[in-house]
């Protein structure tokens, strides 16, 4: 097949070098009068190498550079680490490539030096595209057309074929602007270990690492567009602009800018995902199609996966393009717009300036780097990644997921409902967009009973719901804690859990609102849980404490204070998917991971850095089962055998059971996390059943 490609830069002699691999005629056709990229560098994850590897590319890029040991943020203004990853062989380990930083001029020659065959146009604008059922043709300003059975839109953000095909539309501007430049190592006056730094800091963020083996460095410094005052965003001599915008930084960044004495000035622009992205004999790929903030240090790794992805569908439907360019996008379109949202996502971190998300950062990014040292849980979806191997699978073994779904329909269902539960874009603005999406799916599919009363009550300050099922005696109270990873959830949205537990005590319910983490300390939840036991206490027995997930651990926080304190306890507990395992080493979080479809090892990382902030997993303040379990109320366990949290609610029976208590455990196979809030599931009605002979054994006794 003869490929035209359009665009020489990485995404475009990737995809050149891959094709004339696999036997196909190229040209690329190219602008510029030369290759060459100027004032900028890029790192190359593992997941980048592992393709440049395959593609004969990585050795060149090893010869001219020395690969960072570690990834560090900092804070901007006291020059705290906030969170540090391992790489050099540590991630080697972890990811089976090892990630390199690089002047994009190198990537370039790398990749130009492996192409053999293949024809570069330079000097040469596309001005327009025309196509038939036969062929595609690019036509250059001044007339010349180059023809080929397809084309290879490889023109960057600002795409021209892009633009042809789909229409015009407007690149968004992020309001910030990049100062970026490559300096010898002597500017700076001393070596930089082989590391990558990065500071953040109220609306602005800086990145700065070595690369060609120390002898240059380079660094980018982002900023809120009107702090650059100029027509032109173009090179710049002129650097007091920079460094005024960084005066108040830490002695290290300020030491940084006076280094500088020319800097690239470039706009920061993201586009939203395309739904399409090929037309006809035309297909899109890296930033025409799915461009990223440079906040994602995957820009250039994306495009390199690309250009392996469509050669590997072009190879799978030799004589069917349009069928090749569907599997391409249906390939790679869930993870390019992952890494959209991610670095949308990542932008908005660095340059928080909401003072109780600050203030609550800092603890929580201290807790992670206790629990994820190597930063695995963090960026092992980005960085495991193979492309080669993705792009080996036939269409029916790539359409098989990693998940493990429940055979059962009903099962299904509620499987399918956890599984999106929070979509990428709900992470855009961290914790809070992620709690305000997560009520929503509550609120969409948890919908109170018909028949059940509900009613806002003011618990010495604490918010909460009394639900009052039909017939319900206000003589018996169920006090029901709400789950959620400690973040996400609130006591209404487990409104109809309640009801129906408290159904069958013949009881009402109390569901607190409690205040949730990070911006509070973990000690809150516990106190307001307590004023809403004390309160409910005092106007009627409380004859059962029920918690969901992460509830379970304040439930059990709440009966060890009153039994410390020698107050009446609740007659029994119900713990539904406990959450008590604070370390992070639960087997089933690894072993169960394809058949949990709701806590991922990444959000329960979340979660309990969340909880945890600056205390130990092992902490009896806030680990319940780090604490004495003697003398509590009989416990009931139930949980999912295959969801992540199945070890925490065996561990929970055991250490009870060891400490002289009464615990019954019931686990439930091919079924889901917190299972008793789906009642189409007939192990629901199961646990329903369990609680009202529950209830008839007390009342009989």
């Amino acid at each position: 097949m003869r490929i035209v490609v359009a665009g020489a830069g990485i995404g475009g002699l990737s995809a050149a070098v891959a094709l004339e691999r696999d036997g196909h005629e190229v040209v690329v056709v190219e602008r510029a009068p030369q290759l060459t990229e100027v004032g900028a560098a890029i790192v190359l994850g593992p997941h980048a190498m592992r393709v440049l590897d395959h593609l004969g590319v990585a050795p060149c890029l090893r010869e001219r550079n020395t690969p960072p040991q570690s990834s560090t943020y900092y804070d901007m203004v006291d020059g705290e680490a906030r969170v540090h990853t391992e790489l050099g062989e540590v991630g080697h380990a972890l990811y089976g490539a090892t990630l390199y930083s690089a002047h994009r001029r190198d990537v370039i020659d790398c990749l130009a030096g492996q192409l053999q065959r293949t024809q570069i146009r330079l000097n040469s604008t596309v001005a327009d595209v025309e196509q038939n059922d036969r062929a595609a043709t690019l036509v250059l300003e001044g007339g010349e057309r180059i023809t080929g059975d397809i084309v290879v839109a490889a023109d960057g953000i600002r795409s021209t074929l892009r633009a042809r095909l789909f229409g015009e539309t407007p690149a968004t501007f992020t309001g910030f602007l990049a100062w970026r430049t490559v300096l010898p190592i002597e500017k700076l006056g001393h070596a930089l270990p082989p590391a990558t730094k990065l500071w953040i800091g109220a609306g602005r963020h800086v990145v700065h690492y070595p690369i060609r083996h120390g002898t240059q460095f380079y660094a980018a410094f982002y900023v809120p567009a009107d702090e650059i005052h100029r027509e032109d965003w173009s090179t710049s001599g002129d650097v007091e602009g920079l460094r005024a915008s960084f005066a108040d930084a830490c002695p290290e960044v300020r030491a940084l800018t006076q280094a500088v004495d020319e800097a690239f000035i470039t706009g920061i622009y993201y586009r939203d995902p395309l739904p399409t992205w090929s037309h006809g004999r035309v297909v899109l790929v890296g930033d025409a199609a799915h461009p990223v903030l440079p906040t994602s240090g995957s820009g250039a790794a994306v495009a390199i996966e690309d250009a392996v992805a469509l050669t590997r569908c072009l190879t799978r439907f030799p004589s069917d393009h349009a069928a090749a360019f569907v599997d391409f996008q249906r390939r790679r379109q869930p993870r390019t717009t992952r890494l959209l949202i991610s670095s949308r996502a990542d932008l908005a971190t660095y340059h928080e300036e909401n003072p109780v998300k600050i203030a609550a950062r800092a603890p929580m990014n201290r807790a992670v780097m206790r629990l994820d040292p190597t930063g695995f849980h963090r960026l092992g979806w980005l960085y495991a990644h193979d492309e080669v191997a993705e792009s080996a699978k036939d269409s029916d073994t790539f359409s098989r997921t990693n998940l493990a779904p429940p055979e059962r329909p009903a099962a299904r269902r509620a499987f399918d409902l956890w599984a999106n539960a929070l979509k990428p874009e709900d992470s855009l603005d961290g914790w809070v967009s992620e709690r305000a999406a997560f009520k929503r799916f509550e609120q969409a599919n948890f919908p109170v009973p018909e028949g059940v009363l509900v009613e806002p009550i003011d618990c010495d300050g604490v918010p909460a719901w009394r639900v009052s099922p039909p017939g319900a005696s206000r003589g018996r109270t169920v006090l029901h804690l709400h789950g959620g990873a400690f973040i996400f959830g609130s006591g209404e949205g487990e409104i109809a859990l309640a009801a129906r537990i408290a159904a069958q005590l013949d009881a009402v319910a109390i569901v607190p609102q409690f205040r949730c983490m990070p911006e509070h300390a973990p000690g809150a939840m516990l106190e307001d849980v307590r004023k809403v036991h004390d309160w409910s206490r005092a106007r009627a027995q409380v004859a059962l404490l029920s918690a969901s997930a992460s509830g379970a651990n304040i439930a059990l926080r709440l009966v060890q204070t009153l039994r410390d304190e020698g107050a009446a306890l609740p007659g029994d507990l119900v713990l539904l998917s406990p959450f008590l395992r604070f370390d992070m080493r639960s087997p089933s979080i690894e072993a169960n991971a394809p058949s949990e479809a709701w806590l991922s090892p990444r959000r329960l990382l979340q979660a309990t850095a969340a909880y945890l902030q600056d205390h130990e997993p092992d902490d009896p303040r806030v680990a319940a089962l780090a604490g004495n379990l003697h003398g509590l109320p009989p416990i009931h366990i139930y949980a999912a055998l295959g969801e992540a949290l199945a070890d925490d609610a065996r561990l929970c029976a055991e250490q009870v059971k060891a400490a002289g208590g009464t615990a019954r455990l019931t686990l439930v196979a091919e079924s889901v996390h917190v299972y008793p809030m789906f009642p189409w599931l007939e192990e629901t009605h199961a646990f329903l059943a369990d609680l009202a002979a529950m209830a008839s054994v007390r009342q009989a006794g």
